[in-house]
């Protein structure tokens, strides 16, 4: 039986392209080398990783999927491949981060292969795919562990672009389940039928580009062939094109029904997004110039809706019509890199409402495939100027990719290290984020440093005391500092704000108990029981203090009894162990000792080992209560 060769599949990979692109994965992981000593960041990755429980719970795939149609941050391919790095290797940072940069180095050979099949000579594709990877734009993705969704996605819709280009039929409706996997990694990229599409209407439209004599006349006067000779695209069939057309038209259009019903709305008016599409677009190109003030994350901009704010438009504008009246004399390859570059970018420019608006309206990872567009844009270019001096390109893109990795290794050495950096960089471009304390404090607070992490929430009721979540953090990092009634007047304001925040009310009552007024602490864990009458740690807590009451007043076993009544049943677990222990006792209390008994030997039924500590403490209760005799 023989196999096919790599070729069948990949057409333009070829034993001369071998060597450039392992040299491409190598220099496009080099500047992000710093990140492999890098922790952790509390900004996204406690969500999607460290403290997400499905991912090592047995039934972490049930709980997972069972969001996926209302919850934003749910991705089944980013999920899949945490679970197996756990699965793997346990969670330890440098692996999170490895993978990353393995990833990262992936998609920088993808779009060096993708672009071979576009350009006449493979080295100016090796460029623009280093100028794409090194980019300190990319620091931001490639440095968090969260973005994992950025570099799975694009990695699936390079992949999906070349299947799509290729003459094999079975190869070219691979571009379907491939790039349904980069939906299922990150929903902005359900704009590839857009760029697939623009793609083979720009290689249909100059046929012969890669000959010398049609180029030249392409370029109106340049007596010189530029190494980027037009699209070669590989035309299939035009209805064979067509259908596949109108297939990745539908698969996109369902994930974007999907995604568009779990979007969380940040209600932007018309008028609103008219003025944030060009003011956000100059934001980027400014930033992917001159990449020395990249901030992880961006003040938000206050939106004025005035007519002025709409001047932005007219530099768009000017550059649509200055394309069009010069299409002739621009390269195909130039057309599709702002093509690439416009299609990847509109749904970060406000068009699309979305949940990280709440924070800010740019962030630098929605560049991780625009920059791409911007890549290939500007080697073309650069080959135009190039032309009749031999070593110019090579030393521009050299220098370019010098310097940009010099600033990505800075930023990741500086910026994304741990969580104190980290926010301290935002802090230091806007003092008045919100978003920067309250994390910074709740990351100091994890770190034992008490009193710092206070000044930060302090600082962040201080800009919005209208976040019942500030109120809350600060009400329990005064608990932990002893100051109860403070604790207990900040947890007030988190209630009136928002009553239905459940542990507002667990630490008020933990407040309460500190103060010694265990009858406020009961009124308060009703409370949080009227708000999530399934909550096990309020009823747990209340039964709790109705059986070791001080106060004789608020001491009342069958109280306790009534709020265990749901664990009766209940699955074996750490909560239904706590209840049953519980149970026990209050009824032993009552004079019932059987029934004392019966809970105890229920919690000695699912104990693994018999001869542990525990199941000794639980035998020795059993004979306490065998012997008649209450706690």
């Amino acid at each position: 039986m023989t196999f096919p060769s790599v070729s069948a599949f990949i057409p333009i990979m070829t034993r001369d392209h071998l060597r450039p692109a392992i040299l491409l994965f190598l220099l496009s992981i080099l500047p992000f080398l710093p990140v492999l000593k890098a922790d952790y960041l509390n900004w996204d990755d406690n969500l999607y990783y460290t403290e997400n429980p499905a991912i090592e719970s047995p039934g972490g795939w049930k709980i997972y999927l069972s969001r996926f149609t209302t919850d934003a941050n749910v991705y089944p391919v980013v999920f899949l491949s945490f679970k197996i790095e756990n699965l793997l290797f346990g969670e330890k940072a440098m692996v999170s981060h490895a993978i990353n940069l393995i990833l990262h180095g992936l998609v920088s050979v993808a779009a060096f292969l993708l672009l071979i099949r576009w350009v006449s000579d493979w080295k100016i594709a090796f460029w623009a795919g280093l100028l794409f990877a090194v980019h300190p734009l990319q620091v931001s993705t490639v440095a968090w562990v969260a973005e994992r969704k950025s570099l799975l996605g694009t990695l699936f819709f390079l992949l999906a672009l070349i299947a799509a280009g290729s003459k094999k039929p079975a190869v070219l409706w691979m571009s379907l389940p491939a790039v349904a996997l980069a939906y299922l990694c990150k929903s902005p990229l359900v704009v590839f039928p857009a760029v697939l599409i623009g793609a083979d209407l720009l290689s249909s439209t100059r046929p012969g580009m890669n000959s010398r004599a049609n180029h030249t006349k392409s370029l109106s006067g340049l007596n010189e062939e530029s190494p980027f000779s037009g699209l070669r695209m590989v035309s299939a069939d035009f209805r064979t094109r067509r259908a596949l057309w109108g297939a990745h038209l539908l698969l996109a259009a369902g994930f974007a029904w999907i995604y568009s019903a779990r979007e969380v709305s940040q209600d932007l008016s018309i008028s609103d997004k008219l003025e944030l599409i060009p003011r956000t677009l100059w934001h980027y190109l400014s930033e992917w110039a001159l990449p020395n003030q990249l901030v992880p994350l961006y003040p938000k901009w206050e939106l004025t809706g005035e007519p002025l704010a709409m001047f932005g438009w007219i530099p768009i504008m000017a550059f649509v019509i200055a394309m069009l009246l010069f299409r002739k004399r621009i390269d195909p390859n130039e057309w599709f890199g702002v093509l690439l570059f416009a299609i990847t970018i509109a749904p970060a420019l406000g068009i699309v409402s979305f949940g990280y608006q709440k924070h800010s309206y740019v962030s630098d990872h929605f560049m991780y495939l625009p920059v791409l567009g911007l890549s290939i844009l500007l080697s073309s270019l650069m080959t135009r100027i190039s032309l009749g001096r031999k070593l110019f390109f090579p030393i521009l893109c050299v220098s370019l990719a010098i310097l940009w990795g010099m600033i990505s290794w800075q930023q990741c050495r500086y910026v994304w290290n741990n969580p104190t950096a980290f926010w301290q960089t935002v802090l230091r471009a806007d003092e008045e984020s919100w978003t920067a304390h309250e994390n910074l404090a709740t990351y100091l607070d994890g770190q034992g440093e008490i009193e710092e992490a206070f000044n930060h929430y302090r600082k962040a009721v201080e800009i919005d005391p209208t976040e019942p979540i500030g109120w809350i953090n600060l009400g329990r990092n005064l608990i932990v500092q002893g100051l109860y009634p403070e604790a207990a007047r900040a947890l007030a304001k988190a209630i009136d704000l928002n009553v239905y925040y459940v542990e507002a009310h667990l630490f008020r009552a933990e407040a309460f108990l500190r103060m010694g007024e265990e009858q406020k602490a009961v009124d308060q864990f009703h409370s949080a029981i009227a708000v999530r009458g399934g909550n096990a740690e309020a009823r747990l807590k209340i039964a709790d203090l109705l059986l070791h009451a001080e106060d004789r007043q608020v001491w009342n076993p069958v109280q306790a009894l009534r709020w265990l009544r749901p664990f009766i049943d209940a699955p074996p677990s750490q909560s239904s162990q706590i209840a049953w222990s519980l149970m026990a006792e209050a009824h032993a209390r009552l004079g019932e000792f059987e029934e004392a008994v019966s809970f105890e030997r229920r919690r000695l039924d699912f104990i693994s080992d018999p001869t542990s500590e525990v199941a000794g403490q639980i035998e020795r209760r059993i004979g306490f209560y065998q012997r008649r005799l209450a706690p």
